[in-house]
């Protein structure tokens, strides 16, 4: 009788040794990406959860069905933010306008980031032709 150990490879299902590769069914699907992005109120990057904005200046951060809060708030520009982003080489980002006083914020950020970020938020024909 012959003790000695000889390791094997795993099997799967179909009694094939498993590969580090993917299966062929998934080399040419497409993959995930982070996409990044700039949210502005009032020309300042922040984050707001829980509901919606409002353009009522007093009341900016209004609640609909939930409490409105903000997540991340920040002095840093989004400028700043689109050149991390151009740096990290993260592509198709957007920066989006969330209510009034963010437009030369947004155009400091397109400008810091040619080409690599998108905009939106209250962006009609008018203003577009207006730069």
């Amino acid at each position: 009788i012959n003790l000695s150990f000889q390791p094997s490879l795993p099997l799967n299902a179909t009694s094939q040794p498993f590969s580090s590769l993917p299966p062929k069914s998934l080399l040419n699907k497409p993959t995930m990406k982070f996409r990044p992005c700039i949210d502005l109120h009032a020309g300042q990057v922040k984050q707001i959860i829980g509901s919606t904005l409002s353009d009522d200046k007093q009341n900016a951060l209004s609640a609909s069905a939930s409490h409105a809060s903000e997540n991340f708030s920040t002095d840093r520009p989004a400028s700043s933010y689109a050149r991390t982003y151009q740096n990290d080489g993260l592509t198709g980002g957007h920066v989006i306008m969330l209510g009034p006083g963010n437009v030369e914020a947004a155009k400091a950020a397109l400008a810091a980031y040619p080409g690599g970020l998108q905009i939106g938020g209250g962006v009609t024909a008018e203003k577009a032709q207006k730069g």
